[in-house]
């Protein structure tokens, strides 16, 4: 079989990074869509032969998700021979076409050995006899490579029962070499491991850099794996499996991905503490987290508040803190011992308390606490310095929003954050950058694709300013000399789909499209004819997918609410639609961008002075999502600014409604 190409995804470094231990040998469309939201996958192998359809889905889903296929290291189903034609195929073609009778563990009565019911143990140790120059440590690695990664389904592969004792698992007993004698505890751990080392050896030397290798074992292994899985965690106890997980992540072969598996001590997905207790556990050090029912079933989609809570790049190591004086740093960062634990993060901080009583905690800072969906008791929302964490209980908390980035606001008005469900999504904020004068409209975004961040901003006089990440600076009056700002609508997108951001503006009817350094782009237009000189509110977006911003504009103060999409070149793509009742004559603010995570944008509106502040949400055609929402009191008749940007810097937008005055 030829091997396939293999271009592993780049490894997420932003937290939460979140795992999942799905290992039903089927998933559906349903749970493939489901499961594209975790970063890294660990599937049974069958799901390749019986699911190849939903395998494929997850890819073109989630392109940088990591997908391992599962696989026991050293037991085989005792009915793979037997079970109907096309339920477990490769288990079948692994029995019959790899494995040989000779290499199962048997005792000194020449009784096989089982540990997890319906399974034999398979000889892994240099004591099994040589069969065609082979033994199972050899043909496993084969089977692997020749039926699973040659697919090119997979990133890698997950071998579970990396076991560095054996006899833990099998009993006492045990004849590795079939001399009717048994070995001792230690000469069987003792071959066993290098037996296991051998296997992942041989992996490793077919594998190459092609394909990642993970385990479900002990730090033996862990200098030969991408990652080992800490199940149960902490069944051995919090401080000890923390310093494991720890000591794993420094031996892994880069890149690492440990991953620590917690299950729910109710086998259901409301036993939030323990959740919790994993996960900021996890996020101590650079692991990935799984939380599901564990044991006899790892195959759930639970989704928890805490993994749509953005917290970005770690700031260093987690410490210990002391609680009377919280201020107090680098009190403790190794080894792990019960306490109250932190570690922070760009957007957040994750804390632990692994002690056996409840801890307050007093922050020099105001921080907020998640609005929860689920536990709202602990995730209630709150802007506050004090916390209270209950006993082996976590916490994750959020920096509160400062400003707007991606998007053109007036500095200092207050926003509140919906999903596009309408959902409070983060608690409201003073959108304000103290570096600029309150009420400047103004906008922070990478405009030439140098990745670094550029600053536009309406000033006095009618005149736009660039100031350029290389701290060059450019200034035009898009409209003369003179025009007054506060009538110029600003908007910024790439409608020539050249990778780099142009300048919409409007005013008094017009709309002008410009490069970055102020050349007009094409002729000036009017959307709503040339008789009408109101304002016009403009917003840019890619409505259809093809790499090509729209121009979206909306009537402004005395005309209707009337919405029109153009082309980069002023051409009319809509007739256009009323986002309000039409006889309304208060206008019709617009923002465009994708809220609703499916790679293609859509126009949000807010009505102007003398409406409601009710946010409505339409696709390209003009078909509107719902009823809409109201951002803030429905009676009040100030109308309401909608602005689409990443909020949190995760990667999605949020729907911001903005008003000058904080109720």
């Amino acid at each position: 079989m030829p091997q396939a190409s293999f271009a592993l995804p780049e490894v997420k470094t932003t937290f939460p990074r979140l795992a999942n231990y799905f290992l039903h040998w089927t998933i559906s469309e349903e749970e493939a869509r489901e499961l594209k939201k975790w970063d890294l996958l660990i599937l049974d192998m069958e799901v390749q032969e019986r699911s190849r359809r939903e395998l494929q889905l997850l890819r073109e889903l989630n392109p940088n998700i990591i997908l391992l296929a599962y696989i026991t290291s050293v037991e085989i189903r005792k009915d793979a021979l037997t079970l109907p034609e096309g339920v477990a195929p490769l288990r079948r073609k692994l029995a019959t076409s790899y494995l040989k009778p000779e290499w199962f563990i048997t005792d000194v009565g020449g009784s096989r050995r089982s540990f997890w019911p319906g399974t034999w143990i398979v000889n892994i140790t240099d004591r099994a006899p040589l069969i065609e120059g082979r033994r199972w440590q050899d043909v496993l690695p084969q089977f692997v490579s020749n039926e699973i990664l040659d697919t090119g389904l997979w990133d890698g592969i997950f071998y579970d029962n990396g076991w560095e004792d054996p006899s833990h698992h099998t009993g006492a007993g045990l004849d590795l070499d079939r001399d009717g004698q048994a070995e001792s505890r230690e000469s069987v751990n003792a071959v066993w491991q290098e037996g296991m080392q051998k296997l992942l050896e041989n992996t490793s030397r077919l594998f190459g850099d092609r394909a990642l290798i993970m385990m479900n074992g002990n730090l033996a292994y862990a200098s030969q794996v991408n990652g080992l899985m800490f199940e149960y965690f902490p069944r051995q106890g919090w401080a000890q499996t923390m310093a494991k997980y720890k000591t794993s992540i420094s031996q892994n072969h880069p890149p690492a991905l440990p991953v620590v598996n917690t299950i729910g001590r109710t086998g259901k997905p409301d036993d939030y503490s323990q959740f919790r207790y994993g996960l900021t556990s996890t996020f101590l050090d650079d692991g990935f987290y799984s939380f599901d029912s564990g044991l006899t079933d790892h195959g759930q989609t639970w989704w928890y508040d805490e993994y749509e809570a953005f917290l970005g790049e770690p700031l260093g190591e987690a410490k210990k803190r002391d609680v009377s004086n919280f201020a107090r740093q680098n009190l403790e960062t190794s080894p792990f011992s019960a306490g109250l634990w932190r570690r922070d993060f760009e957007k957040g901080i994750a804390f632990v308390n692994s002690s056996t009583t409840t801890q307050t905690v007093e922050l020099p800072i105001e921080i907020e606490k998640l609005r929860g969906r689920q536990d709202s008791v602990v995730n209630d929302g709150l802007i506050t310095r004090r916390l209270q964490i209950e006993a082996q209980d976590g916490l994750i908390v959020l920096r509160p929003l400062q400003t707007i980035v991606g998007a053109p606001f007036e500095n200092g008005v207050f926003a509140r954050v919906f999903n596009a469900a309408g959902e409070v999504a983060r608690a409201g904020f003073f959108a304000l950058d103290r570096r600029e004068e309150s009420g400047v409209v103004m906008a922070s975004m990478d405009l030439d694709g140098d990745e670094r961040v550029e600053k536009v901003k309406r000033e006095e006089g009618g005149i736009v300013k660039i100031i350029f990440g290389s701290g060059q600076q450019t200034s035009f009056a898009p409209f003369g000399a003179g025009a007054r700002s506060e009538e110029i609508s600003l908007a910024l997108g790439d409608v020539t789909g050249e990778g780099v951001k142009e300048i919409v503006v409007s005013y008094r009817g017009q709309v002008r499209i410009y490069r970055i350094d102020g050349t007009l782009l094409v002729t000036p237009f009017f959307p709503f004819g040339s008789r009408y000189r109101g304002a016009v509110n403009v917003a840019v977006g890619d409505l259809n997918r093809d790499g090509f911003s729209e121009i979206v504009v909306g009537a402004g103060a005395g005309g209707g609410p009337f919405v029109r999409i153009f082309s980069g070149e002023g051409r009319l793509l809509s007739g256009g639609f009323f986002a309000y009742d039409p006889r309304f004559r208060g206008g019709v603010r617009v923002a465009v961008g994708d809220v609703d995570d499916d790679g293609q944008a859509e126009i949000v509106t807010g009505p102007g002075i003398g409406g409601g502040p009710q946010i409505r949400i339409f696709n390209n055609k003009g078909q509107a999502a719902g009823p809409g929402f109201f951002a803030f009191d429905q009676s009040a008749r100030g109308g309401v600014i909608p602005i689409v940007a990443d909020a949190d810097g995760d990667g999605r937008n949020e729907i911001l409604a903005v008003t000058r005055e904080a109720e």
